[in-house]
């Protein structure tokens, strides 16, 4: 089992256009937070990297790599959820769907 089989959505389709809204917006702040996240480690390693005094014989960068590296794959998965989420919301609205 991977992350991907972890991250799951309830049934689109019961949910209401309020409650399918509330979830678009948190997955997309989540998104977006966690970018935001990974541009702050990525100037934390340059920053670290021209520091003179940081002793470069710790393994920092490896883990600090993997770390983005991991949630690289979280922003993905969670991107391709919130695609999941706009197309029953774009799909409601094609058919005039009320809940």
């Amino acid at each position: 089992m991977n992350i991907d089989e972890l991250i799951t959505l309830p049934d689109l389709s019961k949910l209401t256009e309020g409650e399918l809204g509330n979830l678009r917006g948190n997955l997309d702040l989540a998104i977006d937070s966690l970018i935001t996240g990974m541009k702050l480690f990525g100037d934390f390693m340059f920053w670290t990297d021209a520091n003179e005094n940081y002793p470069k014989d710790k393994d920092y960068f490896g883990d600090v790599g993997l770390f983005i590296s991991q949630v690289s794959l979280l922003v993905s998965i969670l991107n391709d959820r919130l695609g999941g989420i706009e197309y029953e919301i774009s799909n409601r609205k094609i058919k005039g769907t009320k809940k």
